[in-house]
């Protein structure tokens, strides 16, 4: 109990014949605190002036360990997890009893059959229908096991165990489509689609317009511009000429051509006297024909003989050359060692050629097509065209054309030919029966 605190001064004398008198000035504090402390023991267990000294001590049979101090995320989770001060009057008390249920409840009794039933399943006899219920229990008990064991090695099979946070190149890790949950549940793979051409190239963003190109250019940028655009226009005419040339149709009239053609398919048929040859059609003459370069006779077996030692001879002697030149090759190991030096010397000139060729491209577009990447032409005014203010000046090419040639320049298309379709034309066919009876009309 806490004493009360008083004040320290002149004491009131005050008359405390009433009961509200009384109430108001005397001090019952002390009073109330003793009695609310009673209460509260002899809800949780009783009072603690008659309990003996079993129920309120025990003796501490663990060793003592001095904890180390929580940290980091330990100290938050803890402090998570610990319990609020407001719950308190919530959580139960274990020293308090539960409340009995007022309303009556009627004690459960097995019949005289369950307990039979029992009784004979003690002893180890066990009837048909539950039996037979045990045995299917069991069975469905192992299938769902396996099914779960051969799930489990599924999972492992495509899990891959890697330290993602380790800094180093992780080698050999499969993707998602190799299998997995993917396949397991879709029964498919996936379709491996293109992949679209989306590689970033050393082409430069923006191309820069040639100074002649701008509104008001200086004199000598105009004249190089415009004589740029003619090199382009006289390369241009030249290449169309020659696809002209290539497709041109031939000159000759039609009596040469006849004429031409008789003689080509009358090769071979006359002599350089201009007499037709006889080709004998007779079968004596055409089996003489086939006979020709045959010889009837059988070679003999001296002829066979002989013509056996002197292959022997000529294997014999290719092969004494072959070996000459073997030991012959062997006195040359120097002059061998130079040709070798000479072929990787050229072949090393070609290399450095190739990559020269190669780091002069790197910054040039690339045909990722088809077709080539065919620049767009120059665009030009001539000078009598140019104006004096901005508001005056048009442009000479339209935007989306130039921004479609600039996403080719830059890789990020495949270079495209427009080529407009050909309608075929159709063949008008009249009907029998039409013509029928366009035949009896008149």
């Amino acid at each position: 109990m806490t004493e009360s605190k008083t004040k320290i001064g002149p004491r009131k004398r005050v008359a405390k014949n009433r009961k509200k008198a009384w109430r108001k000035h005397s001090n019952i504090k002390d009073v109330e605190e003793f009695l609310e402390d009673q209460r509260l023991q002899q809800r949780t267990g009783g009072l603690v002036s008659e309990k003996t000294d079993d129920k309120l001590f025990f003796v501490e049979s663990k060793p003592i360990v001095d904890e180390e101090p929580l940290r980091g995320k330990r100290k938050r989770k803890a402090q998570i997890e610990k319990p609020l001060k407001c719950h308190r009057n919530l959580r139960s008390n274990p020293s308090i009893s539960p409340v009995h249920s007022p309303t009556y409840k009627k004690p459960f009794r097995k019949n005289k059959r369950t307990l039979e039933k029992e009784e004979a399943e003690r002893k180890g006899i066990i009837g048909p229908v539950k039996k037979q219920r045990l045995q299917s229990a069991a069975q469905q008990k192992k299938k769902y096991q396996q099914n779960r064991q051969e799930a489990v090695k599924a999972r492992e099979s495509g899990r891959q165990q890697y330290d993602l946070w380790s800094g180093g190149e992780i080698d050999n890790v499969q993707s998602p489509d190799d299998g997995g949950h993917f396949v397991t549940i879709t029964r498919k793979r996936r379709v491996k689609c293109r992949r679209q051409h989306l590689s970033k190239t050393p082409v430069t963003e923006s191309e820069m317009v040639p100074a002649g190109g701008s509104y008001n250019p200086a004199f000598e940028d105009h004249q190089n511009l415009l004589q740029d655009a003619l090199v382009e226009a006289v390369a241009c005419e030249k290449k169309e000429e020659k696809l002209k040339r290539w497709h041109a149709f031939s000159t000759v009239d039609a009596n040469e051509q006849q004429t031409n053609w008789l003689n080509e398919m009358a090769e071979g048929l006359f002599n350089a006297d201009g007499e037709k040859q006889n080709i004998s059609t007779k079968d004596g003459n055409a089996e003489d024909a086939d006979n020709v370069g045959k010889t009837s006779k059988k070679k003999t077996r001296l002829q066979r003989q002989k013509e056996a030692k002197l292959k022997q001879m000529e294997d014999k002697i290719q092969k004494g050359k072959d070996e000459n030149i073997k030991m012959h090759q062997v006195y040359r190991l120097k002059a061998i060692k130079n040709e070798i030096k000479q072929r990787e010397d050229v072949m090393n000139q070609k290399k450095s050629k190739r990559l020269a060729i190669k780091k002069q491209q790197a910054n040039q577009t690339k045909q990722i097509g088809p077709h080539k990447y065919e620049p767009a032409p120059i665009t030009f005014k001539l000078s009598e065209e140019l104006v004096s203010s901005l508001r005056e000046f048009k442009p000479e090419q339209d935007g989306l054309k130039e921004r479609y040639k600039e996403y080719e320049r830059r890789n990020m298309i495949e270079p495209r030919i427009w080529r407009r379709g050909t309608k075929p034309n159709l063949k008008t066919v009249q009907k029998r029966s039409h013509r029928v009876d366009a035949e009896d009309n008149n």
